[in-house]
């Protein structure tokens, strides 16, 4: 395949906020969340951003994409010192004058929420990127009585997240829907110069369902297809995975290609994205497919509906049938027409409301009328227009 690139204007630049806002995050892995962590920041006012990273064992090149002015606190986590670290935090925020406090996921929420309302921080949200299915009982009792009762907001990636939240006892008033946001490259025109290549990204772990992908190849060569797959990432499956393809006899045709950092660099090497997770919250390589134009596959779980408008961006299909993977592979192929339409269609939707410039906009918008609600009538503005 040959790609071709078109440039595209540039989303205009996120305005001052006059807010010092701190993001707080567990690790600098590359991950959904952790993408949209560094994302953010980066598109934040430079002047008015900051970031605390709980445990310092994240992968170093993701580390670096975080913009080096940024002031920052890393502190290895450790529950046994709680009480010593979450002081270390307090001060930290206190000498850093923040306005804002943002957390991300449980144990930064907890950390990060108790350390901000200590240090009389006086705006506090946290964002949830996924349901966390591995919570137990003592992980909702703390939503709800410790993180939720001292948070101005909390932000849900997507409706499935809102309603687990809320379905967990999460007071609903407490809650908003803001969606994730990617970058948008520019424009590459694919020719194919040879047999059909099929992505997917994501760890590999069971909520992906990479196993049934694997068998709605199998389906596929059966039918005749020309295909080629590749599974970018990583996870405790690979084992297994490796051993259904072999299995299958698919080792020519697909490949588990490991831990990949450039994941742009794949994504424009595909003709055709397939996301065949049974569980999701928004995901960020279903929006970094988008943004790319291209022809997406996915099931039809957790906020993707949301994300990807069924037949007008992309085909959605029910999770864990292989058939139906198989079958709407084999359509896609038969009518490129159709794959233009949809790809373009879906990178217009990207573009419109999942932008990581429309993303900060919408967070420093939620910051302004928090802030403004607790603190205006009590600052006067010159001292507001200070703290830039």
């Amino acid at each position: 395949m040959e790609a071709v690139s078109e440039p595209v204007s540039d989303d205009e630049p996120v305005a001052q906020s006059g807010l010092r806002v701190c993001h707080v995050i567990d690790t600098l892995k590359f991950g959904g969340a952790e993408r949209q962590f560094v994302n953010v920041l980066n598109a934040m006012p430079a002047s008015a951003r900051f970031a605390i990273i709980l445990r310092y064992n994240g992968q170093p090149g993701f580390f670096a994409e975080l913009a080096p002015a940024i002031p920052r606190l890393t502190i290895r986590l450790r529950l046994r010192y709680g009480a010593i670290q979450i002081w270390q935090i307090v001060r930290w925020l206190r000498r850093q004058r923040i306005d804002v406090v943002h957390t991300h996921m449980f144990w930064p929420n907890l950390y990060g929420v108790v350390a901000a309302r200590l240090a009389r921080v006086p705006v506090v949200v946290t964002t949830d990127h996924g349901t966390d299915p591995w919570k137990g009982r003592h992980h909702h009792w703390l939503e709800r009585n410790v993180i939720t009762p001292r948070v101005d907001r909390r932000f849900c990636v997507s409706r499935n997240v809102f309603e687990s939240l809320a379905g967990s006892g999460v007071a609903a008033e407490k809650l908003v829907i803001v969606s994730n946001g990617t970058e948008v490259p520019p424009l590459q025109r694919r020719v194919r110069t040879g047999p059909l290549h099929i992505g997917s990204v994501g760890r590999l772990v069971w909520e992906k369902d990479f196993a049934s992908l694997i068998r709605a190849a199998d389906l596929m060569r059966k039918q005749g297809l020309e295909f080629r797959l590749s599974i970018v990432g990583d996870g405790p499956l690979r084992a297994d995975l490796q051993q259904q393809i072999k299995a299958l006899g698919l080792e020519q045709m697909v490949l588990l290609t490991g831990f990949q950092s450039d994941i742009g660099a794949w994504l424009s090497r595909f003709d055709l994205f397939v996301m065949s997770s049974v569980e999701e919250g928004q995901p960020l390589a279903l929006l970094e497919a988008m943004a790319r134009g291209l022809p997406i596959i996915a099931t039809r779980v957790g906020g993707i509906p949301d994300t990807l408008a069924a037949e007008r961006e992309g085909v959605l299909v029910a999770p864990g049938d292989a058939r139906a993977l198989a079958d709407a592979v084999l359509a896609l192929n038969a009518d490129p027409e159709r794959c233009r339409r949809l790809g373009e269609q879906a990178r217009n939707r990207v573009i419109n409301e999942f932008s990581v410039q429309a993303l900060a906009r919408h967070y420093l918008d939620h910051y302004a009328q928090l802030w403004d609600a607790r603190c205006r009538a009590t600052i006067p503005d010159s001292d507001v227009r200070g703290r830039a």
